[in-house]
């Protein structure tokens, strides 16, 4: 699940657990607060959420490659949607 702050950055809350965003933090990849930047390459910073939810979303099973960023660092994870 996510959120969105006040300049309009969607950013990594909860997950359900045993998703892959759940797998993720268990494995100390994905932490609440993780800004989300781009889905399947195509930036989604400061996006409007049915932009953003649209490239989220997805057939059931099928992967997506999600890139965050916490401070400097950029995280890029392959999760199953």
């Amino acid at each position: 699940m996510f959120g969105v702050d006040a300049t309009g950055a969607v950013f990594f809350n909860t997950a359900v657990p045993g998703s892959s965003c759940g797998d993720a933090v268990s494995r100390q990849q994905l932490r609440t607060g993780d800004t989300l930047f781009a889905v399947d390459g195509a930036p989604v910073y400061r996006a409007p959420l049915n932009v953003v939810a649209s490239k989220l979303l997805g057939a059931s099973g099928s992967r997506a490659v999600v890139t965050f960023k916490r401070g400097e660092e950029t995280i890029v994870l392959e999760l199953e949607r």
